[in-house]
């Protein structure tokens, strides 16, 4: 009886020795989502890769989150590890400071060895907030997936945190922007970014950066040290298409800097479902050979081609010099009237830009969340939206807005579409 007694408390001894232990970092490694904050409400826990939270019942109602054991995760906005992804190692109370509060739709386990590699925060997780406004993240991984590490200062030698040679996605925090070289010391090629990239494979720096630096002078284009001069707006690409067979920037991909009639010469007829327009000229992008329509002028980034009815469905491309060439199709084009003027003041003053044409980004003006109030001239309808190629919050007007913060964009729109 004696014996039986000291074996349980034996076992006793060592079942709260192991929970003690994997509350304290080390045992079982887990994750538990909680649907409020502070660890309240219903909860489920993992302990491994979970791709789509649907299987789990708990799709984008997670507002808290507890880690059970040492190591980290990574938390994605969307299923199969898509959208907005954070690495987290402790545990976090309310998932707003990580901005994903409501929005967590796949989780899955990361098998380094604690956290983000020679940088960022320690452990690899956000403690107590997000990253400052301004920082850079690179990522192994397109789609900002894989291990991470977070900058926030110049850093001459990727190396010494090593992460040399490694990323493959990049994400700028807030509205700074960041300069990237493939060699130490900012050797050249150079690019300078802002806001999130999917793949570096666009720029031809996928897994490639060896150095980086914040830039402060908002004025100096796209140019990057070493790279077409400082300003030159990505002098090397100007007037290339860069199409690519995957969206957000992904997949095979075929530059053109001159005009093509027949994308089955170039084994990419009929591929293409995402591009980039280098450069102030924007280009026409059709579903037939020889410039069939339907068409459509892009310019700038476009993210994916389905937003165009183009998706895998283009067969011929070539560039617009100027402003005259139209929209759907050869000698098409918008009536004059039919344009939309952005001012940077209210009540239609300051410096402004008149618009003829769908515009998936205002940095090809140089009019990016600059504009407070717009007037359209005509009788279209156009469409603002907050981010790039129609993202975030968007809002239709058909008449002059004299202050645009009235719908919560102003100083904030990044792309404009005529209806």
């Amino acid at each position: 009886m004696k014996f039986k007694m000291l074996i349980c408390a034996l076992a006793s001894t060592l079942a709260l020795g192991a929970a003690a232990e994997a509350q304290h970092g080390g045992g079982q490694r887990a994750l538990t989502f909680y649907s409020g904050t502070g660890f309240s409400g219903q909860s489920v826990t993992i302990n491994g890769d979970v791709t789509n939270f649907q299987t789990i019942n708990f799709n984008d109602r997670a507002l808290s989150i507890r880690v059970q054991g040492r190591g980290s995760w990574t938390v994605c906005q969307h299923a199969d590890f898509r959208g907005v992804c954070r690495e987290i190692s402790n545990d976090v109370p309310n998932l707003a400071t990580i901005s994903l509060d409501g929005h967590i739709s796949s989780a899955r386990m990361e098998y380094g060895a604690g956290g983000r590699p020679g940088g960022g925060y320690p452990g690899g997780g956000y403690p107590g907030g997000p990253r400052g406004d301004g920082s850079l993240t690179l990522y192994s991984g397109p789609n900002f997936t894989g291990q991470s590490i977070n900058i926030d200062r110049q850093t001459n030698n990727l190396t010494g945190l090593g992460f040399n040679d490694r990323a493959m996605s990049a994400e700028v925090e807030g509205r700074g922007r960041w300069t990237i070289c493939e060699d130490a010391n900012f050797g050249t090629p150079c690019r300078t970014i802002s806001g999130r990239i999917p793949n570096l494979n666009a720029y031809g720096l996928g897994n490639r950066v060896s150095s980086a630096q914040p830039e402060y002078d908002y004025g100096g284009g796209y140019g990057g040290p070493g790279y077409g001069g400082p300003g030159s707006g990505y002098s090397s690409r100007a007037g290339t298409l860069v199409l690519f067979s995957g969206p957000n920037f992904t997949g095979q991909s075929i530059e053109l800097d001159r005009e093509e009639s027949n994308f089955v010469r170039l084994r990419f007829n009929d591929q293409a479902m995402s591009a980039i327009a280098y450069g102030n000229e924007s280009w026409t992008v059709c579903e037939d050979v020889s410039f069939g329509t339907p068409c459509r002028t892009i310019s700038g980034r476009v993210r994916n081609l389905n937003t165009l009815g183009l998706g895998n469905r283009i067969s011929s491309a070539r560039p617009e010099y100027g402003y005259g060439g139209g929209y759907g199709g050869p000698g098409g084009g918008y009536n004059q009237y039919d344009s939309i003027t952005l001012y940077a003041g209210p009540n239609f003053t300051g410096p402004s830009v008149t618009i003829d044409r769908d515009t998936y980004n205002l940095d090809v003006v140089r009019f990016n969340d600059r504009a407070m109030s717009m007037t359209i001239n005509g009788r279209g309808r156009w469409l603002l939206c907050e981010h790039a190629s129609f993202g975030g919050r968007c809002h239709e007007f058909d008449r002059d807005v004299h202050n645009l913060n009235q719908w919560g964009l102003g100083n904030r729109v990044s792309s404009v579409r005529s209806y």
